[in-house]
């Protein structure tokens, strides 16, 4: 199949081209998921970059622990497109911030760390949690909400756990 070829372009286009078709489809399309899968480790960061883009069009919220693995990937296209596509899941918004609270360091892990944060800012997910934590009145989850923002680097988020500089009043 064109999903074995031995050419990286042709597995590449061949993985798009099935998410295409799936992104445009009324109906869930029905495939094998195991030679997609495969893809996501293949020796080829242009495959695997497909593969961070495309599996999650295709397997839906299915597909949200192989690309958990891909965003620690060394490659940084890979991994920051398999955390995009991890957020882009049903379930983006819960994945994404299963990924800015892992506490992995590693070049992968922060590239994954960016591109979650990046997608939850822009599209309203971190408001939506902070805006529940407050409706529940559940101080402890903001005030994790808030330390986790602050770890990654939301400046947005985390301005708000820092103290108010003391102002100063001439006499």
């Amino acid at each position: 199949t064109t999903l074995s070829d031995p050419s990286p372009l042709v597995r590449r286009e061949a993985l798009l081209a099935i998410a295409e078709i799936a992104a445009n489809s009324a109906e869930p399309i029905a495939v094998d998921s195991e030679p997609l899968i495969r893809l996501s480790v293949d020796d080829e960061s242009v495959v695997r970059a497909a593969a961070a883009t495309g599996l999650g069009q295709i397997l839906g919220d299915g597909a949200h622990r192989v690309l958990t693995s891909m965003t620690t990937d060394p490659e940084y296209w890979v991994s920051y497109r398999a955390a995009e596509s991890l957020c882009r899941l049903p379930s983006g918004n819960e994945f994404g911030w299963r990924i800015l609270c892992d506490h992995d360091d590693t070049p992968g892990a922060r590239r994954a760390k960016s591109a979650c944060l990046e997608w939850l800012e822009r599209t309203g997910g971190i408001e939506r949690r902070m805006a529940a934590a407050l409706e529940l009145g559940d101080d402890n989850e903001l005030t994790a909400t808030l330390e986790v923002l602050e770890r990654v680097g939301s400046r947005a988020w985390g301005e708000l756990l820092t103290p108010p500089a003391p102002v100063e009043v001439a006499a």
